[in-house]
């Protein structure tokens, strides 16, 4: 099953791959929104794109083996 995780909080990401349930390579993406990013505490759009930028690299990072 390929699937997206709608959060973007970094560490619930990166417990959902650790944990070994999920595989990366079934992810297809992440959605994210204003009320996602509110839940972090990120408001502004410089911290959404900072983290958006982020939340990309630990997923390609985790799907190429890391």
């Amino acid at each position: 099953m390929r699937f997206f995780l709608d959060t973007a909080d970094l560490s619930y990401i990166k417990k959902v791959f650790d944990s070994g349930k999920i595989k990366p390579e079934n992810l297809l993406g992440i959605t994210t929104n204003p009320s996602a990013f509110n839940k972090i505490g990120k408001t502004t759009l410089k911290e959404w794109k900072d983290t958006t930028q982020v939340l990309a690299k630990v997923c390609v990072d985790y799907a190429h083996g890391g």
